[in-house]
């Protein structure tokens, strides 16, 4: 035989009181073992995630070596290589390449590289 605690039912289900409606299943655990807040946590998660999978990643560096060139030079070689793929919006900053002789070299040289790997 099993034994119950006055207000339950065997299985620790809670027993609804007679007449009072309350609006709680009465097939809900009677114990505190589910979260309150586990809806919440759920959307969280699912907002979440749904972030990370639309963030842009971040370019790839180039194949090549640029660890002897200005970082101007980089920095622009890297914009002009992601601007020559397909599909992909102009990267430029177009002030730096107004006034900054290395990052323009670097920006003409990245495009043109790049380009011309991806025609190959």
């Amino acid at each position: 035989m099993e034994h119950t605690i006055e207000g339950t039912v065997p299985g620790g289900w809670a027993k609804p009181a007679q007449g009072i409606s309350t609006g709680v299943s009465p097939l809900r655990p009677s114990d505190a073992r589910t979260c309150p807040y586990a809806r919440v946590i759920v959307a969280a998660a699912v907002v979440l995630i749904g972030l990370v999978a639309c963030a842009s990643p971040k370019p790839a560096p180039p194949e090549v070596n640029l660890s002897g060139f200005p970082p101007a030079f980089r920095d622009g070689y890297i914009d002009g290589c992601q601007s020559a793929k397909n599909g992909a919006a102009v990267k430029r900053d177009a002030a730096r390449y107004a006034n900054d002789h290395q990052y323009a070299l670097g920006w003409r040289d990245g495009f043109d590289i790049c380009r011309k790997r991806r025609d190959s």
